[in-house]
């Protein structure tokens, strides 16, 4: 899944003015099984989703530039052992193509993400990589609030508004194949 690029440029006291960019972000899971996924219906309007024992990794190009040091490369983040939990609420969301119909659809409501085992490479590892590398792979915990963090004011709304399109401007019937039946999944 493909990731917004990220820059990020200020000046800091002891290192002047610095300027790290990251870009062709993507992020990959590995050995999902169905054995990793649990999806509950506890409450009548809410979806709780687990997944557990996720291997994964976000790929980036970054290029990091500064009064005294720059340098370029690509990185890899590696998660093991990452478990996401998700709680989706269920939402009634008009039909475009069905005035007088409404479709079901979702709402992501919370995103929590832990991890046992994090790590942190740079292809082209100079001081200022190692010493990146080393407080990332140590600050796991803050970085999954940052992570949190973000899907909160960017991500979250962004789903949830492509969800209530996609949803509004889908057909409410489909055809059961091989015969002459069509299935409304319409809320009146």
């Amino acid at each position: 899944m493909p990731i917004d690029d990220i820059t990020f440029k200020d000046r800091i006291d002891f290192l002047g003015t610095v300027e790290f960019n990251l870009t062709q972000m993507n992020f990959r899971c590995f050995n999902l099984t169905d054995n990793d996924l649990e999806i509950h219906f506890d409450d009548p309007k809410k979806i709780y989703f687990s997944l557990s024992d996720v291997n994964a990794q976000l790929d980036f190009v970054y290029i990091l530039r500064s009064n005294f040091y720059s340098n370029h490369g690509k990185g890899v983040v590696h998660f093991a052992n990452m478990t996401i939990k998700m709680v989706n609420t269920l939402i009634s969301v008009p039909n475009l193509n069905e005035p007088n119909k409404t479709s079901p659809g979702i709402s992501i409501e919370e995103l929590e993400l832990n991890s046992t085992d994090l790590s942190f490479t740079f292809d082209n590892e100079g001081p200022l990589e190692k010493t990146i590398a080393y407080i990332i792979t140590n600050l796991k915990d803050v970085i999954y609030d940052l992570i949190q963090q973000k899907f909160y004011t960017t991500y979250k709304p962004m789903f949830n508004e492509d969800i209530y399109e996609y949803i509004a401007n889908s057909t409410l019937s489909f055809p059961l194949s091989n015969t002459t039946f069509n299935v409304s999944y319409s809320m009146n």
